[in-house]
């Protein structure tokens, strides 16, 4: 009877229980038929799965751990935060089943230690990286190798810390990153599904993929190896060491070591690449630096002799076009693999040979043969031109323009001796001339506007520099020709953080600095490593290196401020560069040159210390040149 007795409360139980779940789905589809809501389901968590290499894909490399991260947002290598971590398998794979990351922010993958198929113990010298891409939109399935590697440290050089495993950017310059990590996502460089140059390239790219394999053979020389005491990681790390610094204890610190010494034992560190390395073609010979360089020419920039550069606040770079008539833009969000050509009717574009951007994203253009400045409105999406030539303004043959901080417009008249205004208080339809006697303009080639306003010129023309005065209305001019600067056709001006003026000087294949405050002592530099040949452009980062663009030695030349500009790197050879005239420089160390006489725009990637962009920003602050 006890059993009958519990079987029937069960069975009650049983029927009750059906009862209340039907009562709850009844309330619930009458809640929902009332306008409340459920719970959404809880979103899928993130994947990510690739395979770790050691040279090539026949060497994969077991027990390696393999670290995810999300970069800093507070300062540059500094921050980073790991969000998982794994151990790949024998055969290379790993797999991360579910992890947290903010929407929007970088990620990166660290490989370290492991054990390669050829070796029978792990090697605690390998470190490998890769940088995959934004949360919600990274690559899902990525092979970490050293191909890879170099991709990342070079495209990465400024935003990591000396091992290269840390990532951050200040919270001032996420373009400045995005930008960089864009280079590597972009399939220009690196295909990081196969840790390979891009079978496909996109159309009018050409990376220097010899030197990128050239340097991922020399990290693989000892990850194939025994470990760090091995002979290959020895003479690699003896080799990377750093003038006065310590040497590397892994291949992603030498990478690092490397790419922020590109100059160092050069010829040393080519030697130690083997007779057959895992990746090919390689460069022919040592470089004089090492350096990563991808040239452009999509279909739709439709560059025309490109004769001046501008980079904006998005990262995206505009050049004038002076054999076409129009203006090309580089899109920045796209990893600069398309863009755009543009020349609006009512621009009138005549001739351009100089560009700039100001705060507001407008694009101005210098039109050396209209006599005239075009102006490209960004709220019409650069669709709307517009062209200025007040008769005040007396514009013969405009070579070079420049904003001040509140947007007035400058111009340098190669033709006429004399410099140019456009008032912003008067839309621009205002213009003014100056030419003062105690400037001695002649044929002033270049033109800068310092964070007083007070504007500079390069007088290709009696070589000399000039200065007109913001403080008297540009009324007065000084002209400065120290003997010890040796002006010999200027045809660049840049200003350093001091306040320096520094010029390019094409008849000296020098570059020569007037010194702050009087600018009546100058010097000149051509340190013979900077193989300074036929210089069209300098430029200065925030960090006051000089990069100069030579014409006729078809190579870019860095003058270091920690040597007193005493000490020089020449980056050579790399076909992705050829007849450049001008250059700029970005937030996220990018080097950008324009080659005029083969209609192409190429980037050095990560080797200068980042600027913030466009260059009228700066002045805004009161600085003449900053970190973003």
């Amino acid at each position: 009877m006890k059993g009958n007795r519990l079987e029937q409360y069960n069975a009650v139980g049983r029927f009750l229980f059906s009862i209340a779940a039907m009562v709850l789905f009844a309330l619930t589809a009458a809640g929902c038929g009332n306008g409340s809501s459920s719970a959404p389901p809880p979103s899928p968590k993130p994947t990510l799965s690739g395979r770790v290499f050691g040279g090539s894909a026949g060497n994969p490399i077991a027990r390696a751990q393999i670290s995810l991260y999300e970069v800093g947002t507070n300062g540059y290598g500094t921050g980073a935060s790991q969000l998982a971590s794994v151990r790949s398998g024998k055969n290379g794979r790993f797999k991360f089943a579910g992890f947290q990351c903010q929407t929007g922010q970088q990620l990166y993958l660290v490989a370290t230690g492991g054990i390669p198929r050829r070796q029978s113990a792990a090697n605690a010298a390998i470190a490998l990286s890769a940088a995959i891409g934004t949360c919600g939109g990274y690559q899902r399935s990525v092979v970490i190798n050293e191909v890879t590697t170099a991709a990342t440290v070079w495209a990465l050089n400024q935003f990591t810390d000396s091992t290269g495993q840390v990532i951050g950017t200040a919270a001032s310059n996420q373009t400045g990153l995005n930008n960089a990590v864009a280079v590597v996502t972009a399939s220009s460089l690196v295909d990081l599904a196969t840790g390979l140059t891009p079978a496909l390239l996109p159309l009018g790219v050409s990376p220097s993929s010899d030197a990128l394999y050239t340097l991922a053979d020399l990290l693989a020389t000892c990850v194939d190896s025994s470990g760090a005491a091995s002979s290959e990681c020895q003479a690699l790390f003896s080799a990377a060491t750093p003038p006065g610094g310590a040497a590397p204890g892994t291949t992603l610190e030498a990478a690092v070591d490397m790419a922020r010494n590109p100059g160092n034992n050069v010829s040393s560190l080519f030697g130690l690449i083997p007779n057959n390395p895992p990746f090919t073609p390689l460069l022919d010979a040592s470089p004089s630096a090492w350096g990563l360089v991808i040239e452009y020419d999509p279909a739709d920039t439709e560059y025309n002799g490109p004769y001046d550069l501008a980079v904006d606040a998005a990262g995206s770079v505009w050049a004038a076009n002076a054999q076409g008539d129009s203006v090309s833009v580089l899109d920045a969000a796209s990893g600069y693999i398309s863009g755009s050509v543009l020349g609006p009717a009512g621009a009138a574009l005549s001739g351009p040979t100089s560009i700039v951007v100001d705060v507001n994203n407008n694009v101005w253009v210098g039109n050396y043969s209209g006599s005239s400045v075009s102006e490209l409105t960004a709220s019409s999406n650069y669709s709307t031109g517009l062209n200025f030539a007040p008769a005040a303004a007396a514009f013969n043959g405009p070579l070079a323009i420049a904003l001040d901080t509140t947007g007035n417009l400058f111009a340098g008249n190669f033709n006429a001796a004399s410099v140019s205004e456009l008032t912003a208080s008067s839309n621009y339809a205002t213009g003014l001339n100056f030419a003062p006697a105690g400037a001695s303009l002649s044929s002033p080639a270049s033109i800068a506007v310092d964070a007083q306003s007070n504007i500079w010129a390069a007088n290709y023309g009696n070589n000399s520099v000039s200065e007109l005065t913001a403080a008297s209305n540009y009324g007065t001019g000084f002209n400065f020709a120290p003997a010890g600067a040796s002006l010999a056709g200027p045809v660049s001006i840049s200003l350093d953080s001091r306040a320096n003026v520094w010029v390019a000087n094409k008849a000296g294949a020098s570059v020569s600095e007037l010194i702050a405050p009087n600018y009546t002592t100058g010097a000149v530099f051509s340190p013979a490593s900077a193989a300074i040949n036929d210089p069209l452009g300098v430029e200065v980062d925030s960090a006051d290196n000089l990069w100069v663009a030579n014409n006729a030695g078809n190579n870019l030349s860095e003058l270091t401020a920690a040597s007193n500009y005493t000490t020089g790197l020449s980056f050579a050879p790399y076909t992705q560069i050829r007849g450049q005239f001008t250059l700029a420089l970005d937030a996220s160390g990018n080097v950008w040159v324009a080659n005029s006489a083969f209609d192409t725009v190429s980037q050095f990637i990560g080797l200068a210390n980042p600027v913030l962009t466009p260059a009228q920003a700066c002045l805004v602050k009161g600085l003449d040149v900053c970190a973003p």
